[in-house]
Parts: structure tokens; C-alpha cells; sequence
């Protein structure tokens, strides 16, 4: 279990995390969101006990990590895969970590089995892709069999049959028991993955709660209508706070009505419907929705006419 306890952290003028207070339970996935910059490294780094809180604590199975008798049992982390020795092969790379723990090659062996780079095992993992070193570094923080386990974008780089393994292989640790905590910027994995979410925007906590409660307290709901009557339907929804759109003359997109007032005023003016669906938002819509106000870095989208050659 992880617990963080009215967590600060400020570098000089800037609070990077704010009074944040959560608990990651053991047994499910729980995802850590935010938008660039919002203080989920800090606060993962925090947890290693990489930075000194200005204030507040972060326990690790009831303890600082820092006092842990054997760490890297306790707590498995990735936070930069790409943080390792070039000039090594990935085995010798765990080796010489897992000397530092008392695991030898037997162990070294069954990770790197377990992450799929067996056959490059003896390879200079300095010549690895990114995909390829994703996979050691979850191999590395794999290697004392920890019962939380903690990984900072775990998915990047690696092709969908990795990314089908790593949410296989986080689930089933989350059925094992563990503690398992993991940040990502790919919203279609997290909802994939991730039965809790923990949201964090400019420092501060902005949602603590299972997945689907998280989704469906967005206002991003939809209904879609398929019908022959569809302008008559436009018209008969033509109110305050309902929104329609078309992109077919038969179809309907509307929002700020449930699917079963649709169905209930079709039937009032005789409408025949061929297709009603509630559509539920996407985390990315709910997460959108939530974190909007709280971004620090906008891009933009320009016409191709206001791009110089």
C-alpha cells in the first residue's frame, strides 16, 4: 500500500504539489492522471523518497521507503527506463542490480523471460529502442518480486503486443494482491487498465474514485438516433440545454437529454426509431472535461495557409 500524506513539495517559488493527500490499495490498478506539469512525477519521486517533501509524508506499506529493510522487495519502480548502464548487456544490467539485493542469475533469468527479452539478453542494451527499454526497465523494477510496484508510462514505445502484455501483466498483479500504481498520458490504455483513478492538476488532487464513477459524473453524455423522422425529431427537441447535431440525414447526435426522454417524446409525436444508444463519454472526455482549466501547456492547431513554407 501507498499512502501520501498531506504532500507539498516547492522548488523555490513554484509549488509543483499542494497539501495532496491519497492511498493506493493493494489489489487493483489504480491509474495517476494529470496534464503536464501537474506534480505526478514529483509526487512519484516524492514516494522513492528522491525529493524531500517541504512538507508532509509518503509511506510505503506504513513506513518511509527509505527505511525499508530490503526496497526493492517492497517497491518496484520505473520512473526513467532509459536510466542504465549503455555499455552493459540488459542481463548484466539486472545482475549488477540484483547483486546489490542478493538475487542472482536464476532470478535475473525469470525476468527477463517475464518481459520478453530473453533472446536479446545478451545484447548492449544501450542499442535498445525504446520499446526494447521500456521492457528492461520494467524488468529491473520486477526484480525483487516487490508487492507494489509503481511505473511512469509504462506503454510508451512499445508496439500493441506489448502494450496488450503490460496491461495483462499489471492486472494479474493486482489479482495476486499487489499494489500496483501506474501514470500514463494514453487515456485508451488507462480505461483498459485502471480500475481507480487518482487525478492531479497544478499540484492539487482533483479526483479520487473508481474509473467508472469517474466516467460517468462527466456531462459528455450523448444519445444517438437513427430514424426515417429525423427532422420531426430535431423539432420536437428543440428546447433549452439540448444540443442536436447530424452528420446523416437519418442520424442524430444529441446532448442534455437522456436516451430515455428521446425514446419516451419520439413515441408522444409518433417518430419511428430505427436506433437508440446511450453513449457514455471516454475517459479522455471526462478527463478533458475535469482538468481543462488546470493545463499548463496549450498548443495550438494552425491552417496549412498560416504555416510558412
Amino acid at each position: 500500500m501507498i499512502e501520501v500524506i498531506n504532500l507539498t513539495k516547492r522548488y523555490g517559488t513554484v509549488t509543483a504539489v499542494d497539501g495532496i493527500s491519497f492511498t493506493v490499495q493493494p489489489g487493483v490498478v489504480t491509474g495517476f492522471l494529470g496534464p503536464n506539469g501537474a506534480g505526478k512525477s514529483t509526487t512519484m519521486r516524492a514516494i522513492l523518497g528522491l525529493d524531500r517533501p517541504t512538507s508532509g509524508t509518503t509511506l510505503v506499506n506504513g513506513r518511509p521507503f527509505r527505511d525499508a529493510p530490503a526496497p526493492l522487495s517492497e517497491l518496484g519502480a520505473m520512473l526513467e527506463a532509459k536510466s542504465l548502464d549503455k555499455g552493459r548487456s540488459a542481463r548484466n544490467h539486472l545482475l549488477a542490480i540484483g547483486a546489490t539485493i542478493g538475487v542472482g542469475a536464476r532470478r535475473v533469468d525469470e525476468v527477463l523471460e517475464l518481459v520478453g527479452l530473453t533472446e536479446v539478453g545478451g545484447k548492449n542494451a544501450g542499442g535498445f529502442s525504446l520499446g526494447m527499454g521500456q521492457r528492461l526497465g520494467i524488468a529491473s523494477a520486477l526484480l525483487g518480486d516487490p508487492g507494489t510496484i509503481m511505473l511512469d508510462e509504462p506503454v510508451n514505445g512499445l508496439d500493441p503486443d506489448g502494450i496488450l502484455w503490460i496491461r495483462t501483466l499489471l492486472k494479474r498483479f493486482a489479482e495476486e494482491g499487489r499494489t500496483v500504481f501506474v501514470s500514463s498520458h494514453l487515456m485508451s490504455e488507462m480505461e483498459l487498465t485502471a480500475e481507480h483513478l487518482i487525478v492531479i492538476g497544478q499540484g492539487r488532487i482533483l479526483a479520487d474514485m473508481p474509473m467508472q464513477s469517474f466516467i460517468q459524473r462527466s456531462s459528455q453524455h450523448r444519445v444517438m438516433v437513427v430514424s426515417p423522422d429525423a427532422p420531426r425529431l430535431r423539432d420536437a427537441l428543440s428546447r433549452p440545454g439540448v444540443a442536436v447535431t447530424s452528420d446523416a440525414a437519418d442520424r442524430l447526435e444529441i446532448e442534455g437529454i437522456t436516451a430515455r426522454e428521446v425514446g419516451e417524446l419520439a413515441a408522444v409525436h409518433g417518430v419511428t426509431l430505427h436506433q437508440l444508444t446511450d453513449i457514455a463519454p471516454s475517459l479522455e472526455e471526462a478527463f478533458m472535461e475535469l482538468t481543462r482549466d488546470t493545463v499548463a501547456f496549450h498548443g495550438t492547431v494552425a491552417s496549412h495557409q498560416g504555416i510558412a513554407a
